[in-house]
């Protein structure tokens, strides 16, 4: 009896997904592994000088986990991303090693886990510090985890901060389309709580432009109306303006 038949494709099937889920057991404990390194006080110094193991961390973190991650490699960064002690990261290595670690756990299907990674102190407290170039994938990766776990408003709020890093106008015009359409997911009461909870300002004048769309009793002609005679003389600068939703074209 030939190995094909003794080893029938459910088996098969099965076998290929046993080994995918231990796989993704060992890239998510290796994640947690790396979130126990190291001293949160002497990572928390954003000017601390790096060790002499830096330069080895730094070709790891900028180049050779990266390029494990784009050939599907993830269980061999996760080991080599085991081996970097945070502690003697600076600030841009260490916001390439949250991104990474982040990075691993949304490709393992944990997006929570992800959003940990995200919301550490230690990233959090020197973010606005790192490079346009590094904060926009950190950003970007943010808002599409929190919209997996269904967080739209956290979502939207990130792409919020994503536009000013964008350098042209077909980047922010995609940016509000995904900006929009996380909106779109809210329900209108949410929306409405979240309006009433913003401070004037961008966010905002997304929600009240989310809101017009969404009134089920105003017509077409109203909401027109509306938009030029109110909401573009309450927020007369507003980046909607520039890079305006398809759907909202029409008004």
């Amino acid at each position: 009896m030939s190995w094909f038949v003794l080893f029938s494709q459910p088996e098969a099937r099965r076998a290929r997904l046993g080994a995918g889920r231990r796989s993704r057991l060992t890239v998510i404990a290796l994640i947690l592994l790396c979130s126990a390194c190291g001293s949160p006080d002497r990572a928390s110094r954003p000017d601390q000088r790096q060790s002499p193991g830096a330069p080895n961390s730094r070709v790891l973190l900028e180049r050779e986990i990266p390029a494990l991650l784009n050939q599907g490699n993830d269980t061999e960064a996760a080991r080599s991303l085991a081996t970097i002690n945070p502690s003697t990261l600076g600030a841009s290595l260490w916001g390439h090693y949250a991104l990474l670690r982040a990075r691993l756990a949304e490709r393992a299907g944990e997006p929570a886990l992800a959003l940990r990674q995200l919301d550490d102190p230690r990233l959090l407290a020197r973010q606005e510090l790192l490079r346009p170039a590094l904060q926009l994938p950190l950003r970007r990766l943010r808002a599409n985890v929190q919209a997996q776990l269904e967080n739209y408003a956290a979502a939207a709020r990130e792409h919020i901060l994503i536009h000013p890093l964008l350098s042209n106008g077909t980047q922010r015009q995609t940016n509000h389309e995904r900006l929009w359409q996380l909106l779109m997911r809210m329900p209108r009461q949410q929306l409405a709580e979240e309006y009433a909870e913003a401070r004037a300002g961008e966010y905002q004048g997304w929600l009240a432009l989310a809101l017009l769309n969404k009134d089920p009793l105003s017509e077409p002609g109203h909401k027109r109306q509306w938009f030029e005679e109110a909401w573009k003389q309450t927020w007369p600068f507003h980046p909607a303006l520039s890079h305006l939703p398809a759907d909202l074209r029409v008004l």
